[in-house]
């Protein structure tokens, strides 16, 4: 009998013994490490729309100085390799509100090659390419209008704020051929140059 009672002490005994190893067993593993999310390097390249604003001034033969505001839109794209240099063509289109005594510039616009350095999100560039626009002359109450053909030449500096969205500001040099108005006075041979400064903001796709 008590032989019995031995061999049912050790038994119970082996088993506590062994439960915290069970039950370790069933336990849950640890998480895997889980590697952090590649993020792709920030590239200028892809076509953007946007808006801009800003002021110009300038010179017109027979029309003193003209200035005013100026507001309008441009579309362009951008191509940047594994290099900081970014290549790229802007065309935009301008509503003027620059006049000055008989003559006002209503409207610009350009077609424009730009090449450009890139630090990171900052792109600075230099710009240059053909340059219209159309004026009216208007003297006596007689008026003329004409379109001019001509250059652009500036730089500028853009930001951007993430992937799609980037802030600019420009300078740009505008020489539009001179073109002949007729007036009260006879006809007049105009030719006009315009500085403009202005902001900006694109929307990169």
């Amino acid at each position: 009998m008590n032989t019995r009672y031995l061999t049912g002490f050790v038994v119970a005994a082996a088993m506590a013994a062994a439960a915290p190893a069970f039950a370790a067993d069933l336990s849950y593993p640890a998480p895997a490490y889980a590697q952090p999310a590649y993020a792709a390097p920030f590239t200028w390249s892809g076509f953007y729309v946007g808006a801009n604003g800003g002021y110009g001034w300038g010179n017109v033969d027979h029309g003193g100085k003209p200035d005013g505001g100026i507001v309008g839109g441009q579309l362009g794209f951008n191509w940047q390799g594994a290099s900081p240099i970014v290549l790229g063509f802007e065309t935009d289109l301008q509503y003027s509100a620059m006049e000055s005594g008989p003559y006002s510039l209503d409207y610009f616009g350009t077609a424009r090659l730009r090449a450009g350095y890139a630090i990171n999100q900052l792109l600075i560039y230099g710009t240059g390419g053909l340059a219209y626009g159309g004026g009216e002359y208007k003297l006596g109450g007689l008026s003329s209008d004409k379109s001019h053909i001509g250059w652009a030449l500036g730089a500028g500096a853009e930001y951007a704020i993430n992937q799609n969205w980037s802030v600019k500001g420009e300078y740009l040099r505008i020489d539009l051929s001179s073109e002949t108005y007729s007036s009260v006075e006879g006809p007049q041979d105009i030719g006009v140059t315009g500085n403009l400064l202005r902001a900006g903001v694109n929307y990169r796709f």
